[in-house]
């Protein structure tokens, strides 16, 4: 009888063949036993489908139609999940090495924790791509939501039942909802986490968050109302601080 804990991944896709192949080809090479595949895709008009269709005995459940955005598919996923613990792991992501999903898991069970996230990389899908961002977490804390910081998403690991009580992922955001989620995570229901000193996680470069100066500064107006409605202060300077790190990590890389 094994004793590991099933966990849900949710992939997100739309019209993305080549970064569902590379999410599903990282699954394949985990070395953790106990996953449910969980693939939402939004009626994807592309060779996506065909890709899904022929990884059928790998991904446990899989719908296809239209959506109302990243989000949306997310709660979708999220409502299909069985395993205690869930992740999100959107098509072109992918675990950094086959034992990624194990450390997670041994993490967020050794210390009891809500949630467990680490580092991640910002990486092409092209074989010897060059990392263009380091995304670390060691320095987070939850007050650091206030300025606009938050863990890693695609590293997020968390218990089911408290992502069902911390309430879905809010569709009046088209950017920010994970933001969003993690401020009522951790500020409003002090979710406990752990953080695991390594990347576990590659995510493809251009997602919607980083499309140029108008995403940026979508985001930041997404961010600051989010924290305007769980009762945070957000004035005309709030989160402007992340910028330099930003800046920073991209100059690591180069």
């Amino acid at each position: 009888m094994s004793a590991d804990p099933l966990v849900s991944i949710v992939t997100v896709v739309r019209n993305h063949a080549q970064g569902m192949c590379v999410t599903l080809e990282s699954l394949r090479q985990q070395d953790y036993p106990a996953i449910e595949h969980i693939v939402i895709d939004g009626a994807s008009e592309d060779g996506t489908l065909d890709v899904l269709q022929q990884a059928q005995g790998q991904i446990t459940h899989l719908v296809s139609e239209p959506d109302r955005g990243i989000y949306d598919a997310m709660n979708k996923g999220v409502s299909l999940a069985r395993g205690p613990l869930l992740m999100h792991l959107n098509a072109g992501d992918r675990f950094a090495a086959p034992d990624a999903l194990r450390t997670l898991v041994q993490a967020i069970e050794q210390a009891g924790a809500d949630t467990a996230f680490s580092d991640l990389v910002y990486r092409g899908l092209e074989d010897g791509a060059r990392v263009s961002r380091i995304y670390g977490a060691q320095r987070w804390t939850p007050a650091a939501l206030k300025k606009g910081w938050m863990p890693p998403h695609p590293t997020w690991l968390v218990r089911r039942n408290s992502l069902l009580r911390w309430g879905p992922y809010s569709l009046e955001y088209t950017i920010a909802s994970d933001f969003d989620m993690m401020l009522r995570a951790y500020l409003l229901h002090r979710a406990s986490f752990v953080y695991v000193p390594q990347v576990t996680v590659e995510m493809e470069p251009g997602g919607i968050s980083s499309q140029g100066v108008r995403s940026f500064l979508r985001a930041r107006r997404e961010c600051c109302d989010a924290l305007r409605r769980n009762g945070f202060k957000a004035g005309p300077f709030s989160l402007w601080s992340k910028v330099p790190a930003k800046i920073w990590e991209r100059a690591r890389c180069l």
